[in-house]
């Protein structure tokens, strides 16, 4: 089982970070495998080429918990498996 953590800041200037984690069925806990920065930007305007710059986006800030979720409708999702996001604190949480 995997799951996905993602601790932004309010200023997105500031990299949060994105973890990846795997269940060990020895240790039966979750142990970290990856990290990487992240900052969270985003926009209302996703057409604009420059949506990537917007730092006052509307992604909550806060954590978030992710899992693979299996493959969905291919002509919504995509052939790819969905992520399934919970919020666990912060705006997140709130909104």
């Amino acid at each position: 089982m995997w799951k996905i953590t993602i601790d932004l800041y309010k200023d997105r200037y500031k990299e949060g970070v994105l973890r990846l984690w795997t269940y060990s069925t020895i240790s039966s806990k979750y142990i970290e495998r990856y990290r990487c920065p992240c900052l969270g930007r985003g926009t209302t305007y996703p057409d604009s080429p420059d949506s990537w710059k917007y730092i006052n986006g509307n992604t909550p800030t806060g954590t978030w918990d992710a899992t693979i979720d299996g493959i969905g409708d291919p002509e919504v999702y995509g052939p790819n498996p969905r992520i399934a996001l919970t919020s666990i604190s912060g705006n997140a949480y709130i909104a």
